[in-house]
């Protein structure tokens, strides 16, 4: 460092760990103070082995209140708080056991440590609780409220010289819980105005607030926070290993942290069921020996120790994996190597490669036979159209000669009849009317009639039926046009288009058949 620095003027410095301090200040070349503040700022604490001197953790205080339920006995609120004293302090019953001696430890642990082993149904008891500790003389106290098994609260850091009213705090609680219970008659209702209460009598003794938490993980986490840096424990890493049953091999098991939840196991011995003398698992209690020896190569020893462990469950899984993928691979590569001798074979039986020069003949060919097929295609085209229209002129002239020919079977139904009067004014027709009438005239308006019979006649024999046409065609006989009427030349005409039709459409089929 080159500049005085200047930051962190409220952090409290380090004291003690007088050896380390003069290394980072060989090393540094700073002076001791900025380097005892500085790192204190930045939350640096000496390690394992460099001892910051003695420190001590003290509980001041103890308060809890509920509404105690057993099978056997009615509901009752309870209310308790007591200040503890320096040196050793004993708590015992007369007469009576399962008064709450082992909850009393528990409930103090689960302020201290964040985390409790109480029994369930105790937990379920309880409302509200206050403990006050002290550690290196700088006092907390850690209040929380219990709503459904899950704690709630706060930690405050105490002024030096407060004295809290202890039975001030036990009779408020009793008196909430107990209103709390007479008006609701429920054993398990919450009393979110009890740790209300705690707060405002413990507000003239606060300088601040440390921390605040919402759950039991929030708790945890909390107190190891507060404890650990105050303590000078280290946050050290560790490798579980899984249960058997869940594990796939030895080495299969998950990093974790060793912190305050551990060190902090050592505070009690209080269940004979466990068969170690420091802590609560096995496995730790070896660690929890080195540490509170203060070794100073215990923390360097487990770290490395941890990444061994989960170098090996990695390298451990690698393998699987290679094995696996190696499983895969192989019978992909039989898969392969199947389609391959099927491609073969495939390839083996078909037929040799033409002749380059025969290919070129038969594309010359094909290109022969596909302009054969255009042209015939563009003829049968041209045909159909004319086709198409001399069907309609056939059908217009078909449909006048029908409308002639009833035209004139109606003249000759009329002309056969012989009128008697005029149908106007109802005068009688003469025998000279009559007269006129043979000779061409209208008997009642003497207007020409235009009889030709013979003429009618000679047209009907004239017309000459689609056979006869059909059988002049395949003759081969000339014809002569001029002698027929327009309608037998147009059915004429419409046989003709459908021979040539048939012929193109022989062709075209031909010219497909060669392309």
């Amino acid at each position: 460092m080159t500049e005085l620095w200047e930051g962190g003027v409220d952090a409290e410095p380090i004291v003690g760990a007088d050896g380390w301090i003069a290394e980072v200040v060989r090393r540094s070349r700073c002076g001791e103070e900025e380097v005892r503040q500085v790192l204190a700022a930045e939350s640096v604490r000496p390690p394992t082995g460099w001892s910051t001197g003695r420190h001590t953790l003290e509980v001041r205080g103890v308060h809890f209140a509920g509404i105690k339920q057993l099978r056997d006995a009615p509901p009752a609120p309870f209310s308790f708080a007591t200040a503890i004293g320096p040196g050793v302090s004993g708590f015992g019953t007369h007469e009576v056991n399962d008064a709450g001696k082992s909850s009393f430890l528990h409930i103090i642990l689960w302020a201290i440590r964040g985390r409790t082993d109480i029994q369930d149904d105790v937990k379920k008891w309880l409302r509200g609780v206050l403990v006050e500790l002290a550690v290196d003389g700088e006092r907390m106290a850690c209040v929380f409220s219990i709503h459904n098994r899950r704690p709630r609260g706060t930690v405050w850091l105490l002024n030096p010289d407060a004295e809290l009213p202890w039975d001030g705090l036990r009779q408020a609680s009793d008196e909430i819980v107990r209103t709390a219970f007479e008006a609701s008659g429920d054993a398990t209702v919450a009393t979110p105005e009890l740790t209300e209460e705690i707060n405002r009598i413990l507000r003239p003794y606060v300088q601040h607030e440390l921390a605040s938490f919402s759950s039991g993980g929030d708790m945890e986490r909390v107190m190891d926070g507060i404890m650990t840096s105050r303590l000078g424990f280290e946050s050290i890493p560790s490798w579980a290993a899984r249960r058997e049953s869940d594990r796939i091999d030895e080495s299969d098991g998950t990093m974790g942290r060793q912190g305050w939840p551990t060190w902090s196991g050592a505070l009690l011995i209080s269940d004979p069921s466990i068969k170690v003398v420091l802590g609560e698992e096995t496995f730790a209690a070896a660690r929890l020996l080195q540490v509170y020896l203060g070794s100073p190569w215990a923390p360097v020893a487990a770290t490395a120790q941890a990444h061994v462990k989960q170098l090996e469950n990695r390298i451990s899984v690698l393998t699987r994996q290679a094995e696996q993928a190696s499983t895969a691979h192989s019978g992909s590569l039989d898969n392969l190597q199947q389609e391959i001798e099927q491609i073969d074979a495939s390839l083996a039986a078909l037929s040799p490669a033409p002749d380059p020069v025969q290919l070129g003949q038969l594309a010359g060919e094909l290109q022969q036979a596909s302009a054969a097929y255009a042209q015939a295609n563009e003829v049968w085209l041209e045909r159909s159209e004319a086709y198409g229209n001399t069907s309609k002129l056939l059908e217009s002239a078909e449909a006048d000669q029908v409308a002639l020919t009833e035209a004139a079977h109606t003249r000759r139904f009329w002309h056969a009849l012989k009128p008697t009067c005029c149908p106007r004014c109802e005068t009688d027709v003469t025998p000279e009317r009559w007269a006129a009438e043979k000779s061409g005239s209208c008997s009642l308006c003497a207007s020409d009639l235009d009889l030709d019979l013979e003429a009618d006649q000679e047209q009907e024999v004239a017309a000459a039926s689609p056979q006869d046409l059909h059988q002049l065609l395949t003759a081969g006989e000339s014809i002569d046009l001029d002698s027929l009427d327009d309608l037998t030349q147009t059915r004429l005409a419409i046989l003709q288009l459908e021979e040539a039709l048939a012929q193109e459409e022989g062709a075209l089929d031909d010219a497909k058949a060669a392309a």
